[in-house]
């Protein structure tokens, strides 16, 4: 009786032991078998370091990676939580992971309170962009409005033009904007442009490169990302992309004579980030009718190796119909990046894009490599501007 007793006792503690979650499994060891286990320690990667960026890589699902290339637009006022909007803007960021926000028109505290819900919902910080060609105004009531480009080159001095920059870089960086799709280096110089017009600094190139590399140099000086656009150049056009695709028939020598002088500058100067234009040029890519923005002959050959430009290169909006009307979102989304476009601007169907890439992947038509590629530029500039090692909160406090 006493040694089934006994027996049952013994028993009863090693489940207690076992059971409690009090007890660390190392002290359970060494009650039971009179062993020290040493636990590893567990590695924390610095967040500012390469190696991070490579477990990124690595530890990454794809469709996350692929989610992160995609930047959709929100307003930048409030918006009730229970409304169709956010919900389906909140399902862009905790479901498809899209790596950005372009914000359209708002208020200054409606954007800082959408920009702080925003950032908290996301698994990544998420890259803050918004259009701001003459001032932050362009998008946010209540900030400083400048006059159109051709209206700073009419006056003859560079500095207004750096002052544009900086003064609309300053405003934007208080809200938490990190990029500008701003200069427009498109050289005006046909009178029936519809949409560039006044955008433009001048119908000179010369000129659109000294007064847009001022703006860009302005901007940059506050530390956030100037956009060179529309490459290769929208200047010369008599069609609206937002309603149909432009076809300039110039071959390159033209080109390079003139529509390229600008983004020649700024990318000798330094700019990191180039958007690209929903225009055809048959005369340069002669064996496919493309829109540049999925023209590896415009992207690849030209801007990438004739203009060494490394840095991000970002769509014109895919929801423009230049692409939308000849393309559907999985299409042009694979053919942009196959031609060497970073990130997917403004999608108008951003589930169905990602299924299309993923589909693409599997059937070898895209590689995970070109994934990687744009996703590592991506979050190189997350790290490189401190979103990865910060809760992205813009100070409503501040004055």
């Amino acid at each position: 009786m006493n040694r089934r007793f006994s027996a049952t006792l013994s028993l009863l503690i090693v489940f207690i032991l076992l059971g409690s979650t009090s007890i660390q499994a190392q002290k359970l060891t060494e009650f039971l078998f009179g062993q020290t286990v040493k636990n590893p320690p567990k590695t924390i990667l610095d967040k500012t370091s390469e190696a991070y960026l490579d477990s990124l890589i690595e530890n990454t699902p794809l469709e996350e990676k692929i989610g992160q290339l995609f930047f959709v637009p929100a307003q930048g006022q409030f918006t009730n939580r229970d409304s169709r909007t956010f919900k389906e803007l909140e399902q862009m960021i905790t479901d498809y992971h899209v790596g950005g926000i372009i914000f359209m028109r708002g208020d200054i505290y409606g954007q800082a309170i959408m920009t702080n819900k925003l950032q908290r919902m996301s698994k990544f910080p998420l890259w803050i962009s918004q259009d701001m060609e003459f001032g932050a105004a362009m998008r946010i009531s209540g900030t400083t409005r400048f006059t159109p480009a051709m209206g700073v080159a009419a006056t003859g001095d560079k500095r207004n033009a750096f002052m544009m920059g900086k003064i609309t870089a300053i405003e934007a960086k208080a809200l938490g904007v990190h990029q500008i799709y701003a200069p427009v280096l498109d050289v005006n110089n046909n009178p029936e442009n519809p949409v560039i017009n006044v955008r433009s600094f001048s119908g000179d190139p010369e000129m659109v490169a000294d007064y847009g590399t001022a703006f860009m140099q302005g901007v940059q000086s506050e530390g956030l990302v100037a956009t060179a656009k529309h490459f290769p150049g929208h200047g010369d056009t008599d069609v609206d992309s937002h309603s149909d695709l432009p076809v300039v028939n110039y071959d390159y020598s033209r080109l390079d004579s003139l529509e390229l002088i600008p983004f020649r500058a700024a990318i000798d100067g330094g700019i990191s980030s180039v958007m690209t234009a929903h225009i055809a040029f048959p005369g340069i890519n002669t064996t496919e009718f493309l829109p540049a923005t999925l023209d590896a002959t415009i992207l690849g050959d030209v801007l990438i190796d004739s203009l060494n430009f490394n840095g991000l290169v970002v769509t014109d909006g895919l929801e423009m119909q230049g692409i939308a009307s000849k393309y559907s979102p999985g299409r042009a989304v694979v053919r942009a990046l196959n031609a060497g476009a970073d990130i997917m601007l403004i999608s108008p169907d951003v589930h169905t894009a990602i299924d299309e890439v993923i589909k693409s992947v599997e059937k070898g038509e895209i590689t995970e490599e070109r994934i990687d590629r744009s996703f590592v530029k991506l979050m190189k500039w997350k790290q490189q501007y401190g979103l990865l090692q910060s809760e992205n909160q813009v100070d409503l406090e501040a004055s």
